[in-house]
């Protein structure tokens, strides 16, 4: 009995062994391509329903867009109608039942996406510190370590940054994925 319950586990060992470098070969290929290269894996990155009602996916840098995507295939996914446009970028609202919304806009130059921005406006110190958190793990998650600098988290790998912009009675956060 022992010995099949050693030989089960040598089996399951050397399947999981084969199975991880498969799986890293899959990601070295894929790091080569812009909008991945400063992504994890999806199933390292933990959706909660917060971040889910924001759009978010685990392969994407904001809801269905990556920076490097062709502008107008971006323009494309969103559903909603652009609160501004110009050559430059656009830009969308998305508004929460608690009259709480976010501003997102995507940058371009070259015809493809260069840049995110995301602001958050919220009701309390509270919305900001539960959105804060959960950001911040899910980008940890994507890019990898952040740093504390002034207030403003920052993620090097994927240059992203999160700032508390709260002032007052006004709170909020902003988002910059570059």
């Amino acid at each position: 009995m022992k010995r099949l319950f050693v030989s089960l586990f040598l089996i399951g060992t050397v399947a999981a062994c084969t199975s991880r470098q498969s799986s890293d070969a899959t990601t070295t290929a894929d790091s080569s391509r812009i909008d991945s290269a400063a992504t994890e894996t999806s199933a390292t990155v933990d959706l909660t329903p917060t971040l889910s009602s924001l759009g978010l996916t685990s392969d994407h840098d904001w809801r269905n867009v990556n920076l490097g995507d062709d502008f107008t295939a971006a323009k494309a996914t969103e559903k909603a109608e652009a609160f501004e446009q110009d050559a430059s970028h656009i830009g969308y609202t998305q508004e929460f039942d608690n009259l709480e919304s976010i501003d997102y806009q995507y940058f371009q130059a070259g015809n493809k996406v260069s840049s995110i921005q995301v602001d958050f406006y919220l009701n309390s110190a509270s919305a900001v510190k539960t959105y804060q958190q959960e950001l911040a793990t899910y980008l940890t998650a994507r890019y990898g370590p952040s740093t504390t600098s002034a207030g403003t988290l920052a993620w090097k790998r994927g240059n992203v940054t999160l700032k508390d912009v709260s002032k007052g009675k006004d709170f909020g956060l902003k988002l910059t994925i570059q």
